[in-house]
């Protein structure tokens, strides 16, 4: 597998193990054999979209593309879902990328509230107008 694609493997393999699934039972949600599951997570073949897609749903994922200027946004307003994150250390956000090119990853906390909002007035601006996908439905 690529390795620009091997994050979402071991997202897939991280949200099934969390779910408390099986490969057998995700791929039997999915009609994906055990054994194509299992290839999938370890990297040895590159899944279809409509696989890959199908899989995410049967966790309760929903893949979606977000521009990279707004990737910090998007990551901080998960980060906030999910609660306070841990501590990282200075030298971990110097090797993210902001989104700005500049490679330093380091904004400040104002800015990605700036950001993330910004992404938010952006992505309702235009909800009328792209349906948005969802879960289950």
């Amino acid at each position: 597998m690529a390795v620009a694609t091997e994050h979402l493997a071991a997202a897939l393999k991280s949200a099934r193990r969390a779910a408390g699934l099986s490969q057998r039972a995700l791929g039997a949600r999915t009609g994906l054999p055990q054994g194509h599951v299992s290839r999938i997570e370890a990297g040895a073949v590159d899944p279809r979209l409509t696989s890959f897609v199908e899989l995410a749903r049967a966790l309760g994922l929903e893949p979606v593309l977000v521009p990279r200027a707004r990737l910090t946004a998007v990551r901080a307003v998960l980060r906030g879902a999910r609660g306070p994150a841990a501590p990282r250390p200075a030298h971990a956000l110097d090797d993210e990328d902001d989104g700005t090119g500049t490679g330093t990853g380091k904004m400040a906390d104002a800015e990605i509230l700036d950001v993330a909002r910004e992404t938010v007035r952006a992505i309702e601006a235009h909800a009328e107008t792209v349906p948005l996908a969802r879960a289950g439905g």
